[in-house]
């Protein structure tokens, strides 16, 4: 996720098997359901219940007031164990060929969420409880579900480059979709300013070689990203509410993923979009996706399959990016059951572009931004749906 330094040439990668890639993906899940389940949906609450006695000084807590014996071992173990696992994985995925997809996608979360599981860990040892202590759990239980998606999409990508198997083509959960989005608003688009403006002084200041000052991965993206304006249109009380008893057939890394990347992309300096704009909501039996921007559009090469500049081309996103965030988007989303549209025009030309190419059912003008002030055109619209069914 972050813009790091890239020195080039880069140490020989070795593949990572399948079977581990598969392995390392239900081990996240069995943490997702298990332990970060009942970090944010049990203890949580209970110590941040706590948090007002503590301020009014009724004495100091430690997790013995919360927790019996064998609980408070179980947790310090359970946090021990969780560290360890994500520390370990990653460090597998860096050194393999995945690691492009790893920084592109994973790389800051996963350290940032390595070392507050770790400095959890650590501080377990105490058993007290105070505000910093509260805050570390708020942390993991931040950085998590953007983890997840991310990781699992990369790992995904590792097992095959064009589509999904059917064992890990199965649901979206809501929460973790919500939960994502959120970090991405308030954590991740201030940190992709960061590191343009970090990898902007870097440039100026003559460190890079000519041809790593060409490397797409060591250009400024994002520098005028506090000058654009990011909606998200969806109430998320209202779709959990729309959602209820109903499952989203499809695949969080998948689709979660390729969304964020997609906003992502929107947001780019090179786009020249002043409004991005993200939607969910359920029509009939599907759930839909929609990223909306009003910058400068893209012709129809850039939406068909067949061109050498088909944006989900791997490195053909543009000249200067790397093209590995929606990397064959229109195989994988197909394959987990979702369905992907795009429509947008090139301004200064103003010819409508259609993905899938002869699918022109998709309109800018009736999808326009809406802003309090009135609505605005649109130039780039993409929509995903993904079937509802009644949950068993």
């Amino acid at each position: 996720m972050g813009e790091t330094y890239h020195s080039i040439p880069e140490v020989q990668k070795r593949e990572v098997e399948p079977k581990k890639l598969e392995e390392f993906i239900r081990t996240m899940r069995r943490i997702d359901i298990l332990d970060y389940k009942y970090l944010k949906g049990t203890l949580l609450p209970l110590l941040s219940g706590e948090a007002a006695t503590y301020a009014k000084g009724q004495g100091e807590r430690t997790l013995d007031d919360y927790l019996s014996d064998v609980k408070r071992d179980e947790f310090k173990q359970m946090m021990e164990t969780w560290a360890h696992t994500v520390v370990t994985v990653t460090n597998s995925i860096q050194e393999s060929t995945l690691s492009e997809f790893f920084q592109h996608d994973v790389g800051d979360v996963a350290v940032g969420l390595g070392s507050f599981l770790q400095i959890l860990s650590l501080s377990l040892e105490e058993s007290k409880v105070d505000g910093a202590f509260i805050r570390r759990i708020e942390k993991v239980c931040d950085y998590w579900p953007r983890f997840m998606v991310a990781f699992e999409d990369m790992a995904l990508r590792g097992m095959s480059e064009h589509t999904i198997s059917r064992e890990f083509a199965s649901t979206v959960d809501v929460d973790t979709m919500l939960d994502s989005f959120r970090y991405f608003e308030t954590h991740e688009m201030e940190k992709m300013y960061n590191d343009s403006i970090v990898l902007k002084e870097a440039r100026d200041s003559g460190v890079f070689t000519k041809e790593e000052l060409n490397d797409p991965r060591n250009i400024p993206k994002y520098l005028n990203i506090k000058n654009k304006i990011f909606i998200k249109e969806y109430d998320p009380k209202k779709l959990k509410a729309d959602l209820e008893g109903k499952e989203i057939k499809g695949n969080n890394g998948v689709i979660i993923n390729f969304t964020l990347n997609g906003l992502r992309n929107s947001l780019k300096d090179r786009i020249e979009a002043t409004t991005v704009t993200l939607d969910i909501y359920v029509e009939g039996d599907e759930l839909v996706i929609q990223i909306k921007d009003d910058g400068k559009g893209m012709d129809q090469i850039h939406l068909d399959p067949a061109s050498k500049e088909f944006i989900g081309n791997k490195g053909k996103t543009d000249s200067l990016g790397t093209g590995l965030g929606i990397t064959n988007f229109h195989t994988r989303i197909p394959s987990v059951g979702g369905r992907v549209r795009a429509v947008s025009s090139r301004r200064g030309t103003e010819e409508i572009a259609h993905f899938p190419p002869d699918d022109t059912e998709l309109s800018l003008q009736d999808n326009p931004i809406r802003l309090d002030r009135g609505n605005q055109e649109t130039r780039t619209l993409f929509e995903l749906r993904l079937p509802l069914k009644k949950k068993k």
